[in-house]
């Protein structure tokens, strides 16, 4: 399967410090192909609202060799007083992929496994709290870079893929002298196939501020980096992926930019990577809604970041209490369910000062309220051959605009080109074709009485070798002795046949001695 792709959502391990967590999915068609995560973490062991400000995420690739890994993390306390008693501001550090806050927990994955990755904890977390992991694997490319932007408008960065990334993904600060800063909290997305991207920026007060203060939040619709500064525009400015070749892409900036940033660069080996990123307008009623992707392939991952702006491409007073979220969310490889999660948190540094709230989700997106409640709620409701459906159950906060990214590729198909022209029962014939994938993983093949997969009274057949292009396999007899009919199916890892638009007929046609 060119994409393979899964979501795990489980609670940090406790224990003494340092000790590993496994994060996987067996159902989801892994076989030792995992290439890269991406994590939301909620510092919350329950589903319910919590006080104080925390938001956390991290990127993780494998390119075969190296594993190269960021975070990003926000911390914000305030109390009636009216003081800011903490805030570590936001920041990034590479070679950490979770971490709650400057502190405790921390979490660096350190190994990637037959169908996940594993994570060393070390300061331990002191409670089981939540976090959702996106695993992509199968057949992509994956690299994660770090460039430093030199109080300049243009900025040319080395990408580290064998060929052109088809999506980019930014989590950073834009700190001067990174893992400590205090630059804007900054996710963006950009996709090759639509030229699309979105971003999104927040910077907030920093510790000994006194509030109510600001929280500067600004959405970009065409642009994915996003600075600003709760200090005032002056100091704001977007940045733009242009020119992305086979080894490099440019990042253009409105203003002299300086400060550290991190991006995430995808590509797929056998078929490409197809995406859109933008901006999502929450609708004005509950029920179900489309988010108009138009994609040529079915998308099978989705990140969103939601926010309570209701405006792009300025520094909005809508929302001067700094509501965001990181969801990760993927249409499971093999099994094809949605699986889903992330966190959601605002600070209210207005009339309430002790309002700051942090809040997980597993299995819905979700802007909160300055009060801690429900602002607008959806439920990931469909994936459509172009499109993904939405369905909104709560829209009182009015219409928002969600930064999301939207991908998939198109499954490289399955074709039997050549077979024996005669088989034996215990004998070991070879199947040659294309698309059945580097290893077998939970692939089959299977001999059918009738031209369906389905079939009930299928054998089986005994595996001796596998490749893309390749099987050989010892022939299972089963039941099919008195059969008139024949038909061969291959079944890759991530659940991929022959079973459509390419079925193979053996019989009338080949030999068979089934009395060997």
């Amino acid at each position: 399967m060119a994409l393979k792709r899964a979501v795990v959502t489980t609670t940090t391990n406790t224990g003494t410090a340092p000790y590993t967590q496994d994060v996987t999915d067996s159902s989801a068609g892994f076989s030792s192909d995992v290439k890269a995560a991406i994590a939301a973490f909620s510092s919350r062991s329950a589903t319910s609202t919590l006080a104080t400000f925390k938001y956390s995420s991290g990127m993780a690739c494998y390119d075969g060799s190296t594993t190269h890994q960021m975070s990003l993390n926000g911390h914000f306390n305030d109390n009636s007083s009216g003081t800011v008693t903490a805030s570590t501001s936001n920041r990034t550090d590479d070679s950490e992929f979770l971490k709650s806050s400057n502190a405790t927990p921390k979490a660096s994955l350190t190994s990637w496994l037959s169908n996940g990755v594993q994570v060393t904890w070390n300061p331990a977390a002191t409670a089981a709290w939540y976090f959702s992991t996106l695993l992509l694997g199968g057949d992509i490319q994956a690299n994660i870079v770090h460039a430093q932007l030199d109080s300049d408008t243009s900025t040319t960065i080395s990408h580290g893929l064998s060929a052109a990334p088809e999506i980019i993904i930014a989590m950073t600060e834009l700190a001067i002298t990174p893992p400590d800063g205090t630059g804007t909290l900054i996710i963006g997305f950009w996709a090759g196939s639509s030229s699309t991207q979105a971003g999104i920026g927040m910077d907030y007060p920093l510790t000994g501020d006194t509030v109510p203060g600001v929280v500067a939040q600004r959405v970009e619709s065409a642009s994915m980096i996003v600075k600003v500064s709760n200090t005032g525009p002056a100091t704001t400015f977007v940045g733009t992926v242009a020119n992305v070749g086979s080894t490099t892409f440019d990042l253009t900036t409105t203003a002299n930019a300086f400060g550290y940033v991190s991006f995430l660069c995808l590509r797929g080996t056998t078929t490409p990577l197809v995406g859109k990123a933008g901006v999502y307008t929450t609708p004005a009623s509950t029920g179900n809604a489309s988010m108009s992707l138009g994609l040529s392939v079915a998308p099978s991952v989705l990140l969103m970041v939601p926010s309570r702006q209701t405006t792009t491409g300025s520094l909005a007073s809508d929302d001067t209490a700094g509501a965001i979220g990181f969801y990760v969310g993927a249409n499971r490889s093999s099994s094809a369910s949605s699986v889903y999660g992330g966190k959601t948190a605002q600070i209210d540094v207005g009339a309430d000062p002790t309002a700051a709230d942090r809040k997980y989700d597993t299995t819905r997106f979700s802007t909160l309220t300055t009060a801690g409640a429900d602002s607008v709620v959806a439920t990931l409701n469909a994936w459509q051959s172009d499109d993904i459906q939405l369905n909104f159950s709560n829209v009182g906060g009015g219409q928002q605009k969600w930064v999301y990214l939207a991908f998939g590729a198109a499954d490289s198909a399955i074709s039997i080109t050549s077979f024996p022209s005669e088989i034996a029962n215990g004998l070991q014939v070879t199947v040659i074709g294309t698309g059945f994938g580097a290893s077998q993983g939970t692939g089959n093949v299977y001999l059918s009485p009738t031209d369906s997969i389905a079939d009930a009274d299928k054998v089986t057949q005994s595996i001796v070798s596998w490749s893309d292009t390749s099987i050989t396999f010892t022939v299972t007899r089963g039941s099919l002795l008195y059969n008139t009919n024949l038909y061969l199916f291959v079944k890759e890892n991530g659940g991929t046949s022959n079973a459509s638009g390419s079925v193979t007929q053996i019989k009338p046609g080949v030999t068979l001695v089934w009395e060997v």
